[in-house]
């Protein structure tokens, strides 16, 4: 009382009536050629003009008192007690004729059809259209006739509200009242709003403020008649009576003028109805815990395990379109025709347990959805079905046919089978929306019921987009329940979708969808923090925006580097699904993933220019605008230009003389690690020759020697030794040099080659082949390479095999600067060599390929040249053993580089 405050978006002004009406209360206003007027309960009318009160003086005016102001046609309406006004700038009675005296409440304009409605106190509400007026009161079907108010939508609706609930009058002309038994949450409503979505919003006298959730869903309860509010199956019969199904409360039949309910009183064995069915006959079929009920002749006819069930207690039910009637039970299923019932139990292996759904394919097999997956039913067996693709889980609750495919529910997750593959369809991330109790596909809609809730998927879109966008139905859209029952959904003959849940049935008319939801959110940023404060910022310096209050073009110092951003979301249709992204540009290089929180936090920020941008996205994916913040974070001095050159010229003057100290230090490593390298390579020289002469050898060939003695062979007993006295000489020439040509090499590998094949005649035959590119007498090898891994060959590959085996020696180019030596055998292969070395009786150990292996990396190290030895390595043919195979690579250099 007393006047009013004004909030410009930044402060509020208070504007304070005369003290002489300082109880006098403002009861409404509103605002015309920069004018704001105000009506009065016990003064008439004032208005407000450059920040001053004043009165409007009229014979009219005094003690008037005043409940709605509207413009119209240049005018100004007034809904008073004492009749209808209107101020031009004289007040006086507007249509006195039919509003004198008569006690008007509210006032709605639509401007584009020039029509004005007037609601009264005791005479319902007048529509003055064309200088028509016509009446509507509680005889016409409205609500009530003492109407506190009217109201207008966007949409054209008029709303009146009074004290026992609303009347919505449509733009076509439907009058539909609704109270606290359809829709709203408190019948004693003061005013009537509408937000930017269209939401309609209303002010109760006790009962707070709600939003009215519209007419998408209409719920219905035990106050309607229902025997429980736990519906688990809806069907309706031929007369187009609803049959509910409930938990434990028997069955009601219902039509909206009247409802009956069948229990254990008059004709059901049991009061747990888990689902029902109306037959192609018209017969109902209603499954419970004790048997199958039909009613017919207004009586119900029970079958159970008696007459050949699976189950006394029969959860699943399906018409085909033979006419045969399927049953499921946990223990199997049974189906019905003409009479006879034949049963099928899980437990024999042939169907899974717990049949829990049916459908029909276009081949005319009978789908059953069990606790073990999908089975099928082609008239004489039962086989399980499999599809390619990925299962979140194999209890099959429900399935539903749409013109694209199938649509499967699971006890955690839905799923979409195309007629190829199976793709899981993750309704949200908790396990309670994944839970799916029932599927209904209407007009390209897929309706999902679950234990959190009702969800919505638009196929064409998912099919499109490959991406799941399920719009998740809650208590602010007016589906107020979040368990959902299995099986519960039902189409009517209207079209409508009916949805059993745990708190009631509720209504769905696919017409009523409106476009509220296309409306694009808001979003603001509220407040921008310092290390979780809020800083003063009038002493930092700052320009302040005078609509967000916050500072532009801000610069802070390095030390100021930890920010937390605050900002909201407005939609109102559902603002608990409302989400947020956000990124900070010059850090983040793209948008975060969406979030509920709504404050970021970046910490340690380094010095920079940055934009923090935030956008929200409501529960039906559309995007507000994005709202931006800007700000600036100077480098610390050791980051500035001048401290790097100071920096720069110290670090180029310790680094010439850290380069000198290492140098010294790098070369005297050097010198130290030459000798050592050196000297390795002597003693790894010197084992090459012990192993290329060991005592084996020696004594292996002196006997063959003397073997050709006593047989009195002097032309080979003189060959063999002239070959192995020249191959002597030539081991001891190579221990006094590191490398040698390889055409040496070569010949002294043959000396080494026919010494054996003179001694293990007819075991082995070989084979040098070197390429023409090749020139043996310019190239150097590693002194005493090759014979190693040659006689490895011979003693370990081919002589235990016990058949004559080949060695094949081939030098060819690698590449311009190197040549590739590759030695084969066809021998036992490694893997029976090294179990033959095992052998007690084998007493031929080499050393060689070790020792020259451990040449090469000796030499890699020392001359930095690109050679490697490679195996030796067993020659496969599937999990045969063709033989060993052993690589090298050396570069084609002169003597020099192996020093």
């Amino acid at each position: 009382p007393g006047g009013l405050t004004i909030y410009d978006g930044l402060s509020f002004t208070k504007h304070i009536l005369p003290d002489s009406l300082s109880t006098t209360r403002i009861t409404c206003l509103t605002e015309a050629n920069n004018t704001l007027w105000l009506g009065t309960d016990s003064y008439g009318l004032f208005k407000l003009t450059d920040g001053v009160i004043t009165h409007v003086k009229s014979q009219l005016n005094q003690n008037l008192n005043i409940r709605d102001i509207k413009t119209y046609n240049n005018l100004l309406l007034i809904a008073s007690r004492n009749g209808m006004l209107a101020y031009d700038g004289e007040l006086k009675f507007w249509k006195p004729a039919v509003f004198k005296d008569k006690s008007c409440s509210g006032i709605a304009i639509n401007n584009l059809q020039n029509t004005v409605w007037v609601s009264t106190f005791g005479d319902g509400v007048y529509h003055i259209s064309n200088e028509k007026i016509a009446n509507f009161n509680a005889q016409h079907g409205i609500i009530s006739s003492n109407i506190r108010g009217v109201f207008k939508s966007a949409n054209n609706d008029i709303w009146l509200y009074t004290k026992i609930g609303v009347t919505k009058i449509t733009s076509d002309g439907a009058i539909i009242n609704l109270n606290r038994n359809n829709g709203l949450n408190y019948d004693n409503i003061f005013t009537v709003i509408e937000d930017r979505e269209q939401n309609i919003w209303f002010g109760s006298d006790g009962g707070g403020i709600f939003k009215f959730t519209g007419t998408k869903f209409q719920k219905y309860t035990v106050n309607d008649g229902l025997s429980s509010n736990l519906v688990m199956s809806i069907i309706q019969d031929n007369d187009s009576n609803f049959w509910f199904s409930t938990y434990g409360e028997g069955i009601t039949k219902w039509n909206k003028k009247q409802a009956i309910t069948y229990n254990l009183s008059n004709g059901l064995g049991n009061n747990t109805i888990w689902s029902s069915l109306k037959a192609k006959d018209g017969q109902l079929w209603f499954c419970s815990s004790d048997g199958l009920y039909i009613f017919k002749d207004s009586k119900f006819a029970k079958i159970d395990k008696a007459h050949g069930l699976i189950s006394s207690r029969i959860t699943a039910i399906y018409e085909d379109s033979k006419g045969r009637i399927w049953l499921g039970a946990r223990e199997g299923v049974s189906i019905y025709q003409n009479g006879n019932i034949k049963s099928y139990d899980a437990w024999n292996g042939s169907i899974g347990a717990s049949v829990r759904c049916f459908i029909e394919n276009e081949n005319g097999e009978i789908i059953l959805g069990t606790a073990n997956g999908l089975y099928t039913y082609n008239d004489t067996t039962f086989n399980h079905l499999e599809f390619e693709g990925k299962w979140c889980n194999n209890v099959i609750q429900e399935i539903k046919v749409s013109d694209n495919g199938w649509w499967i529910g699971t006890a955690n997750g839905l799923h979409f089978y195309d007629g190829n593959q199976v793709k899981c369809v993750r309704l949200n991330d908790n396990f309670s929306s994944n839970y799916i109790n029932f599927i209904e596909v209407v007009n390209n809609q897929v309706w999902v019921g679950t234990n959190n809730g009702l969800f919505n998927i638009n196929e064409s879109d998912y099919l499109q987009t490959k991406q799941v966008n399920a719009i998740r139905y809650t208590r602010h859209e007016g589906f107020s329940s979040l368990e959902t029952n299995l099986h519960a959904s039902f189409k009517d003959y209207s079209g409508n979708l009916w949805f059993g849940t745990a708190d009631g049935v509720f209504k769905h008319t696919p017409s009523s969808l409106n476009n509220r939801e296309q409306v694009n959110p808001v979003v603001n940023i509220n407040n921008v923090q310092l290390f979780l404060q809020n800083p003063d910022w009038n002493k930092k310096k700052v320009d302040i925006d005078p609509e967000t209050g916050l500072p532009t073009n801000l610069i802070v110092s390095h030390k100021d580097n930890y920010f937390t951003f605050s900002y909201t979301g407005l939609s109102f249709t559902n603002p608990l699904e409302v989400k947020f992204q956000f990124m900070l540009a010059g850090f983040d290089e793209q948008w975060l993933p969406p979030t509920k929180a709504n404050f970021a936090t970046y910490s340690n920020l380094p010095h920079g220019e940055y934009t923090f941008k935030v956008k929200c996205i409501n529960k039906y994916g559309y995007e507000s605008k994005v709202e931006s913040f800007s700000f600036k974070i100077t480098p610390p001095f050791w980051l500035t230009w001048w401290f790097y050159s100071v920096i720069t010229l110290c670090l180029i003057a310790l680094t010439i003389t850290i380069i000198k100290w290492r140098k010294n230090i790098n070369y005297r490593k050097r010198q130290t690690q030459i000798l050592i390298n050196q000297s390795k390579m002597l003693g790894l020289e010197q084992q090459t020759l012990n192993a290329s002469m060991n005592r084996h050898f020696i004594f292996n060939s002196l006997n063959s020697i003397q073997y050709y003695i006593n047989r009195q062979d002097k032309l080979a007993a003189n060959k063999y030794l002239t070959r192995f006295a020249k191959l002597i000489r030539k081991n001891l020439d190579s221990s006094e040099e590191t490398s040698s040509l390889l055409s040496e090499e070569i010949e002294r590998l043959e000396l080494y080659l026919s010494l054996e094949l003179m001694r293990f005649k007819d075991k082995f035959e070989y084979h040098i082949e070197i390429d023409e590119e090749i020139e043996p007498d310019n190239i150097y090898v590693p002194c005493m390479l090759l014979q190693p891994f040659v006689e490895n060959s011979i003693w370990h590959g081919i002589l235990p095999s016990g058949k004559k085996g080949k060695i094949s020696i081939k030098i060819f180019p690698e590449d311009e600067e190197r040549l590739r030596i590759v030695i084969k055998d066809d021998g036992i292969g490694i893997d029976h060599s090294l179990k033959a070395k095992n052998d007690i009786n084998n007493q031929h150990n080499s050393k060689g390929m070790k020792i020259t292996q451990d040449r090469i990396v000796l030499l890699q190290k020392m001359t930095n040249l690109n050679l490697f030895i490679t195996g030796p390595n067993e020659i496969k043919e599937g999990k045969a053993t063709l033989g060993t195979i052993v690589e090298m690579v050396l570069p084609r250099e002169n003597a020099e580089l192996y020093y």
